[in-house]
């Protein structure tokens, strides 16, 4: 099995086209099911495209690749690991958690 960098270094490579396409799926979709007060967690949120668009009171973005935390915007809280390990999470403290493409 390849490491999660070599992963996104030759079969999901970065392309700002996703960014445009996931803000648009935000506005058209997702913001109706996510209040601004809510808490949103994304699993395995890559180059967090989806975390990103998101407006919430809280942003949280898990993924096991340690450079995803690069990509990722300003107020989005990053956790490294495997997503099977949420122990840093309060018992229901999560409104809605998205996964894509995982």
């Amino acid at each position: 099995m390849s490491s999660p960098s070599e992963y996104f270094a030759t079969r999901f490579t970065s392309d700002p086209q996703r960014e445009i396409l996931w803000r648009v799926l935000w506005e058209d979709v997702f913001r109706g099911w996510v209040s601004p007060e809510d808490c949103v967690l994304e699993l395995g949120a890559g180059y967090g495209h989806f975390i990103n668009q998101v407006r919430s009171r809280r942003r949280i973005a898990i993924d096991v690749w340690d450079e995803f935390v690069h990509y990722l915007a300003p107020g989005v809280e990053a956790h490294v690991g495997p997503v099977t390990d949420l122990s840093f999470l309060e018992p229901r403290s999560v409104d809605f958690a998205f996964a894509s493409n995982f």
